[in-house]
């Protein structure tokens, strides 16, 4: 009864996923569920010129995309196929949920979304009793200060900026009224500048993205701004298959390195995608 009772919990959180590919573990399902934070109101809508799936570069009317991922390191707890990231969208294209998983492959937090007030809000669980937590995506430490009373509804509230139809500015809103992380980006031709800003207005990130002329990633730098002289680090991204909306469903990143004066690529890690559409 244990066992279906566990089935019975994974399609409810994930229907729609591909569930024969996903192979979900009984003790992450329930680590999801246990954290997962009570859904916010999805309505009235807040306008918003572009959905995330469009800011992701993800094509056609996506339901649902869990990534995994491979590193290539001597790191036993990093070695093999690990899950990283498990997205869901509304209709429209808009995140409604998403959950975080460590390099491990172990979750360590849950994102809602919907709208508050006439803005675009979030209530996020962390995993545990951890109070920081380190993402996947960009290796920084994120803690959250609240100084003032917080509005017990939500954790953050978005305002967005666009520029000729894309997504240029998101700033992140503590639910005490206090600004937080601030995001900025810059188009030129075939590339996209991302810039990250701390609630102190402090530059602490910085990407750079190439694309092909189809929009497929191609290039990814990582800026080490703490270095000084600021340092790089620069991959080469191969879209190896495509489903057949046109998103990859397994990439394959490679870090640049100069030896004797050249430019050599090594694996550095694959990236898989299982994706769902309405």
């Amino acid at each position: 009864m244990k066992q279906i009772a566990v089935i019975i919990l994974l399609l409810s959180l994930f229907s729609g996923f591909a569930f024969a590919q996903t192979k979900f573990s009984p003790k992450i399902i329930k680590q999801i569920e246990d954290n997962t934070p009570k859904p916010l109101p999805q309505t009235p809508v807040a306008t918003k010129l572009t959905s995330d799936a469009q800011d992701g570069n993800l094509r056609g009317k996506v339901k649902t995309v869990i990534e995994e991922m491979e590193i290539f390191t001597e790191i036993d707890i990093y070695k093999g196929r690990h899950f990283s990231g498990i997205s869901e969208f509304d209709e429209k294209g808009n995140f409604t949920k998403e959950v975080y998983f460590d390099a491990t492959g172990d979750p360590y937090a849950v994102t809602v979304y919907g709208y508050i007030d006439g803005f675009r809000a979030a209530k996020r669980q962390t995993i545990g009793d951890t109070k920081t937590t380190i993402s996947l995506e960009t290796s920084q430490t994120e803690t959250v200060v609240k100084k003032n009373t917080p509005d017990p509804r939500y954790d953050y509230k978005y305002e967005y900026k666009f520029t000729d139809g894309k997504l240029a500015e998101m700033q992140m809103i503590y639910n005490t009224g206090e600004e937080g992380m601030r995001y900025v980006y810059n188009y030129s031709g075939n590339r996209m500048e991302k810039l990250a800003y701390t609630d102190k207005g402090e530059l602490n990130q910085k990407y750079l993205t190439v694309f092909d002329a189809k929009g497929y990633e191609i290039e990814w730098t990582d800026f080490i701004l703490y270095e000084k002289p600021v340092g790089k680090e620069k991959h080469i991204i191969k879209n190896e298959t495509l489903d057949k909306q046109g998103n990859w469903t397994k990439r394959t990143y490679f870090k640049v390195e100069i030896k004797k004066g050249k430019e050599v690529l090594k694996p550095a890690r694959i990236e898989y995608r299982t994706i769902t559409y309405y």
